[in-house]
């Protein structure tokens, strides 16, 4: 049975030793010894009891006679350090022997005790100190062993430096990521194989790496074998004594030059999508800067054509359909001078066309004034322009047939939320209003037709008041 089968496991806090010896008295009096410090023992007196115990339990350490008369003690010794972990053993003899003491050690024992008067009294101190350094021992090559078993078994490359930067260990990886063995690398520095305009970096990382704590990371890049370099992402550790005194540096190096690349591409592709939204914001500027313009050439065309007509009504209804014009027209406008180029500041453009509704049918002069109370809102085109189309209906309506001279009053122009997910739009005057028993919607009137078409299209509740103003209002929702 090898490797600890089968074999009963000993709690952590607790020794327990193998005594070897075949004198019963002096193994009682190592017993009661052992017993007294709260150490558990088990005794035999022959080699085979002892190898056959070994395997079947576990123990801190054995106690073991050099004389025995039925064999080779060598024989319990082999057997404890073929446990895993190995057992420490402790050479008892009662005469010292220069040959035994030489040949224990040259074998391996833990200790070799002569059995002196000062013998029991050391014995408890001997196993417990024995038992102490066998597990660090053991502790140390579970460590060293799960070091190499990931740096031999991980992509990252794991190197050991001194305090100057020379390799004192490489792992394997280095031959996958660099071309180079870890034997070709010992007694080498890293600033030897790192990129010329990256070595000042690193060297100060290195200089300063014994002043912290804390581990660096960094990103340089480190050339291989065939002289080409690659991006490493690495992490440095400096290691210290127990005393707090740096003694090395542990590097942790990842190959990132897939990354850098794929990175690089992807900002040169970010760089190209820019270019291109930026190719695409001055088509739709220049889009709507012509539209605007070609909306103008219809409104002059439009007032061209008034100037040759005598009938004053026909006139009237030419420069209804200027302001109707002007209003898309102040739209487009509005959304090339805009930061998005699909939505319009509409608060900033209601003001625009009540001042362009008011100067031209000369309000002011005629003691009529126009209040704008739009909350700051931003609208797409598709909200906008009907939007814009109503308020131009119903304050030019307002202006020219609310207020007959000599009588005075005010347009009131607002625009709130009403919730979070719909605006209301008011136009009011406290003007003359519809005649007694006229239903606004009943009257035959191409303005108040385009009216209710463009809330059509607003899907918009409408409101009509008569009382103690004249009120229209439209809620419609607010697009996100």
């Amino acid at each position: 049975m090898r490797s600890g089968e089968g074999v009963v496991k000993v709690p952590e806090a607790e020794h327990a030793v193998l005594i070897v010896e075949d004198d019963e008295a002096t193994a009682e009096l190592e017993r009661r010894t052992l017993s007294r410090s709260g150490i558990r023992v088990r005794n035999v007196s022959r080699v085979n009891d002892a190898i056959d115990l070994l395997r079947r339990e576990a123990f801190s350490a054995v106690l073991l006679d050099y004389q025995l008369p039925d064999g080779d003690p060598w024989l319990v010794l082999q057997e404890a350090q073929a446990r895993v972990p190995r057992i420490p053993v402790i050479i008892v003899t009662a005469m010292g022997n220069e040959r035994v003491a030489a040949e224990a050690i040259h074998r391996g024992v833990a200790e070799y005790v002569p059995k002196t008067h000062s013998f029991w009294d050391q014995l408890p101190g001997v196993v417990q100190r024995v038992a102490r350094l066998a597990r660090a021992e053991e502790d140390l090559q579970r460590r060293d062993t799960l070091f190499r078993l990931i740096s031999e078994n991980t992509s990252d490359w794991i190197v050991l430096m001194d305090l100057d930067g020379s390799y004192k260990y490489v792992s394997p990886a280095s031959r996958h990521m660099f071309g180079h063995d870890p034997e070709e690398l010992i007694g080498h520095r890293t600033l030897e194989f790192v990129h010329p305009d990256d070595c000042s970096e690193v060297e100060g990382i290195l200089a300063s790496a014994c002043t912290t704590h804390e581990p660096f990371r960094l990103t340089y890049r480190h050339r291989r074998k065939d002289g080409s370099f690659r991006w490493v992402e690495a992490q440095i550790t400096t290691l210290r004594d127990p005393t707090g005194v740096p003694t090395e540096m542990l590097e942790i190096v990842r190959d990132i030059t897939d990354r850098k690349e794929l990175e690089a591409r992807v900002a040169a592709r970010t760089e190209q999508i820019h270019a291109s939204l930026r190719e695409k914001e001055v088509l739709l500027k220049e889009i709507h800067h012509r539209v605007k313009n070609n909306l103008q050439v219809i409104s002059s065309l439009l007032n061209l054509q008034a100037a040759h007509l005598d009938n004053p009504s026909a006139r009237s209804m030419f420069a209804k359909s200027q302001d109707r014009v002007y209003s898309i027209a102040l739209v487009h406008e509005k959304l090339y001078q805009s930061p998005d180029l699909s939505h319009v500041d509409f608060d900033e453009y209601v003001r625009s066309l009540v001042q362009s509704l008011c100067q031209s049918l000369d309000a002011a002069n005629r003691g009529v004034a126009a209040k704008v109370d739009v909350s700051p809102v931003r609208l797409s085109v598709d909200k906008a322009i009907p939007c814009a189309l109503i308020i131009n209906e119903l304050v030019t309506n307002s202006l020219k047939h609310a207020f007959p001279t000599p009588r005075t009053g005010s347009v009131n122009i607002r625009m709130r939320p009403c919730g979070s997910e719909q605006l209301e739009l008011t136009i009011e005057d406290d003007g003359i209003g519809f005649p007694t028993g006229v239903d606004p919607r009943a009257v035959r009137s191409l303005g108040l037709d385009l009216v209710f078409t463009f809330a059509d299209q607003l899907e918009a509740g409408v409101d009509v008041q008569r009382e103690p103003s004249t009120a229209f209002s439209f809620r419609f929702s607010l697009e996100k």
